[in-house]
């Protein structure tokens, strides 16, 4: 790679990692009220639509997933070993003031949309249609027919 493709790549990194702390600090305003979204349930969903699209974006493209990297070395953020994989450390990111119970619920909701291969719009509208619980429910119910479908009775 030459100097000038170096230096493109660090500045793509740059540029993303501007726009994840931008997410973030949405992420923020929503959280306080100062987005004028009323309602704590309807904070929560926009919360975690800005959350699934940084974590959406941090896994398809090389220079998010490298900006996402360095913001989470920088706040000392290791990698997970859960099923939620890839989303915990995205959860524990944006959403550090919340209990591990609730983290984890996020991060699992968030990993469920994105195996589901949900679009942004996609995940907005059934957080807004069905809510967190009943995804999680979904996911449940998936995960239960899996299991079943291996099994020869």
């Amino acid at each position: 790679m030459s100097t000038s493709q170096s230096e493109r790549a660090t500045n793509e990194v740059k540029k993303a990692e501007r726009r994840i702390l931008e997410l973030m600090a949405e992420i923020e305003q929503v959280r306080s009220g100062k987005k004028g979204i009323r309602g704590k349930r309807a904070r929560l969903n926009m919360q975690l639509s800005i959350a699934y699209k940084i974590g959406r974006r941090s896994k398809s493209k090389v220079d998010w997933k490298r900006a996402f990297a360095n913001i989470c070395k920088r706040q000392k953020i290791g990698s997970s070993r859960t099923l939620a994989g890839a989303f915990t450390r995205l959860v524990k990111l944006v959403f550090a003031d919340e209990t591990p119970t609730s983290r984890i619920r996020y991060a699992k909701v968030l990993s469920f949309a994105n195996r589901s291969k949900w679009s942004d719009k996609q995940f907005r509208s059934a957080l807004a249609d069905h809510g967190l619980t009943k995804i999680e429910q979904d996911e449940i119910n998936r995960k239960k027919v899996a299991k079943n479908r291996g099994r020869s009775d």
